[in-house]
């Protein structure tokens, strides 16, 4: 079936929802105040680290003054990528499924679907969250290896939900 064909079913936004989306909330409230107190704990004059070689030395500079700016852009993506989800779960007959979505699947394959949408909304926010706060003690303690300490088990729980919804697609032709 045509992805124009396919039934235009409205996906309800439940309370599991409602606590995804509070939980993200909290997040970015959480590493906005992180990115002040750190702004706020340097000189505007002091150089910092902000980037660092393959062995965790340190080869790029900012000044303090602009260590708030370096520090809001994972706050922006924390918010802008949950943003973009919120206007993807809208379409779920738009998605791409491994099964045939018929009138009579539709709706349990659209939920599915939109769950793990949520699921992968808040892993991204702690993804940005870790990379945050990897940023934050790499720059004071001038060391940069730690940033993929974080990445990969972050990375490995988003995969994990693709695959965890695939097998639930699947389940329910």
């Amino acid at each position: 079936m045509a992805k124009n064909d396919r039934p235009d079913i409205k996906i309800p936004y439940s309370g599991k929802h409602l606590y995804t989306d509070i939980a993200i909330l909290a997040i970015v409230l959480f590493m906005a105040g992180a990115a002040l107190v750190a702004a706020g704990a340097v000189q505007p004059s002091e150089q910092l680290p902000s980037h660092f070689d393959l062995f965790g030395n340190p080869d790029g500079y900012i000044s303090g003054r602009q260590l708030l700016r370096v520090l809001l852009v994972p706050v922006f993506m924390a918010l802008l990528f949950p943003a973009l989800f919120s206007v993807l779960r809208l379409f779920p007959r738009r998605f791409n499924y491994p099964v045939t979505i018929t009138p009579l699947n539709a709706a349990k394959q659209y939920q599915i679907s939109v769950d793990r949408l949520y699921e992968i909304k808040l892993a991204m926010s702690v993804l940005f969250a870790c990379m945050e706060g990897a940023m934050i003690y790499s720059i004071f303690t001038k060391h940069g290896y730690y940033i993929f300490a974080c990445l990969f088990p972050a990375l490995f729980w988003v995969f994990w939900i693709i695959a965890k919804g695939f097998r639930e697609s699947v389940k329910y032709r």
